[in-house]
């Protein structure tokens, strides 16, 4: 009977992972020492990457492992049934391996599953991709491939499909509320309500507004992801931008109260639009963590070469072990039922950065939060 590392030398083989040597030195490099001390660089690399490789004799009922697939199945020994290995996994998941090796086994081909391993109710999932092929060593029946940790993948599928889901959710809610609003002033026309119909109005077109940032957002977003995110630079004073995109919230926010500082003008070469993108950001999120009527404080000042935008609230603020990840792409802190797709703060770093700029935070638990971002001011060294 054929050992663990034997069997894991014959996956090396029928993978063709080692490196071919040339014919003019073939048959003096290939001696037993040196193939082993090649198995065992290759091993090494392919642990030190994270990959476990793995064999099982068809004709047998153990699989054999080396020390990164064990580890994956929290497993000791070289070798170990298979029947184990496969009682570690979601049982319909199970099943879908057997049938990949089944199948492997019968057409003497390819496999490869997605595997999740039974994990306790309080923690994430964790997936591994199992793939291999079939190989024959002297009428040696077998299988192996290689074994990887895909969970990070994994997580990142559901948080795109959970974002599309919410996207669709929250793209109906301000569609629905125009529509409604579209109905009334009609109704008010009829019964010739012309007082009322320029509010009605006022407030669909606030909806519609909503709507346009919820677009702006996932647009920027998918521009980010391929990397053909497009600026179009100009001049422009940065507290007259602040002016106009403070007034625009708060139209849609009218309880909240929005104090604007700054100690003079702030004159920035950048995209404008994107910029305003950044400050409604800011000020959307400062809005959905601070309490009701709660105040809202945005200064501007020009400090050395830089122009230095901060936004104030007074919510619950941050925990440190959340701050070195807010800016991150669908990070979220506790919602706590707050709604929202864990792409702004991403979008605001994105874009600051692609301006040279820079985006940081100062917050306390229960002390609120002030955003900061900076951009180079214009014609200053």
């Amino acid at each position: 009977m054929t050992t663990g590392k034997e069997n894991i030398t014959k996956t090396l083989n029928a993978m063709n992972l080692r490196p071919t040597l040339p014919n003019n030195t073939r048959s003096q490099e290939r001696n037993a020492t040196e193939v082993a001390q090649s198995d065992y660089m290759l091993s090494q690399l392919l642990q030190n990457a994270g990959i476990g490789i793995w064999n099982f004799a068809i004709d047998a009922d153990e699989i054999s492992l080396c020390p990164t697939a064990s580890a994956f199945f929290k497993n000791s020994k070289a070798s170990v049934s298979i029947f184990r290995i496969l009682r570690l996994i979601l049982l319909q998941d199970a099943r879908f391996l057997i049938k990949a090796l089944n199948k492997a086994c019968r057409k003497k081909g390819s496999l490869s599953a997605d595997v999740r391993l039974i994990t306790a109710i309080d923690e994430n999932p964790r997936w591994l991709r199992i793939s291999g092929k079939y190989n024959n060593d002297k009428g040696n029946e077998a299988l192996g491939g290689t074994i990887i940790d895909i969970s990070a993948e994994k997580a990142e599928e559901q948080r795109k499909e959970d974002y599309v889901a919410l996207l669709n959710h929250e793209l109906k809610s301000p569609l629905t509320t125009i529509k409604l609003y579209v109905q009334m002033a009609l109704k008010q026309i009829s019964l010739g309500q012309a007082d009322q119909i320029s509010e009605t109005l006022d407030k669909a077109e606030m909806q519609v507004g909503v709507m346009s940032r919820m677009i702006d957002n996932f647009l920027t977003t998918s521009a980010v992801s391929n990397s053909s995110l497009q600026l179009v630079h100009e001049p422009f004073d940065m507290v007259k931008l602040i002016h106009d995109t403070v007034t625009e919230i708060g139209m849609i926010y009218p309880d909240r109260k929005f104090d604007i500082c700054f100690s003079s003008d702030a004159i920035v070469f950048a995209d404008r639009e994107k910029i305003a993108q950044v400050l409604v950001n800011y000020l959307s999120n400062a809005v959905k963590y601070s309490p009701a009527k709660g105040s809202i404080s945005v200064k501007c000042r020009t400090h050395a070469d830089q122009v230095q935008v901060s936004v104030t609230d007074e919510g619950r603020g941050i925990a440190p072990e959340d701050q070195a990840k807010i800016f991150d792409r669908f990070y979220r802190t506790n919602p706590n039922g707050i709604k929202g797709f864990g792409l702004g703060l991403y979008l605001v770093k994105e874009i600051i950065n692609s301006h040279k700029g820079k985006v940081w935070l100062d917050s306390v638990p229960s002390g609120g939060s002030t955003f900061h971002f900076s951009l180079p001011a214009l014609g200053l060294k």
